[in-house]
């Protein structure tokens, strides 16, 4: 089964017939729309918040007047993904996207640590047991990706500090 790209709709067609598989792919394409949206709407806050505190471009920051949701962000957001998809092989991107997913988790576990007490809804042994898993889990990414989400990651955090020294630089002048 590793070897084969669709085994659970072959088995599907195998055991159900042609309407088994029409199943399966009804079901996946229903999963992936759902993973999309939720995906979208959660990072679209990121962005929204990033854009509010000028990590990203101001105008990622702002809501609809209206919907009070935040437009610009996910249609950027949209486009980008929309591009990924048009002009990479998704076999290639969604380990590289694992790794930035992973870098994310580990860093929203090693934030919780920082909680006082009275902030916490659970106990520090989950952030800690969710740190430890995100780190085990880097391992099963392949080597070429592990190191192109570092180098990709280490571009933004130096242009990130270079944006921000020149903008000190212009605020002081």
């Amino acid at each position: 089964m590793a070897k084969d790209d669709v085994p659970l709709f072959k088995a599907a067609v195998q055991i159900i017939g042609p309407w088994g598989g029409w199943l399966i792919l009804v079901a996946a394409w229903a999963a992936s729309v759902s993973e999309l949206v939720s995906d979208l709407l959660s990072v679209s806050r990121v962005a929204l918040a990033m854009g509010e505190a000028h990590e990203l471009p101001k105008w990622l920051g702002r809501v609809h007047p209206r919907y009070h949701v935040p437009r610009h962000a996910v249609i950027a957001i949209g486009l980008f993904v929309f591009a990924i998809v048009l002009v990479f092989d998704l076999r290639d991107v969604l380990p590289l996207a694992s790794f930035y997913l992973l870098v994310w988790f580990a860093i929203t576990h090693f934030s919780a640590l920082h909680l006082s007490k009275d902030q916490r809804l659970m106990s520090p042994f989950f952030s800690w047991f969710g740190l430890a898993g995100c780190f085990v889990l880097l391992f099963f990414i392949p080597p070429v990706h592990l190191v192109l989400g570092v180098i990709t990651l280490a571009l933004a955090f130096g242009t990130r500090f270079v944006v921000r020294h020149q903008a000190k630089i212009r605020a002081a002048t």
